[in-house]
């Protein structure tokens, strides 16, 4: 895989920034230049990568089943 759709990644990954800053910083010369790079690499879009692998991914809360036994009762 080339240098930068690599960086992008890692932007994503790491930061919030928009994607227009994204495709800058990574050496893209547009963001559609970005998005066709990253679906061609990873198979999915730019804001789909963030949503899965971004910091805030790791920080989201994960829907729980409900304890077994959970409700209190007579």
């Amino acid at each position: 895989m080339s240098k930068r759709p690599n960086h992008a990644k890692r932007h994503l990954e790491q930061t919030t920034w928009p994607l227009k800053q994204v495709a800058q910083r990574a050496g893209f010369g547009s963001v559609d230049s970005l998005q066709r790079s990253l679906r061609r690499h990873t198979g999915i879009s730019a804001d789909l990568y963030r949503q899965r692998f971004g910091r805030s991914a790791a920080t989201q809360p994960h829907s729980r089943p409900a304890a077994a036994g959970g409700s209190s009762g007579t």
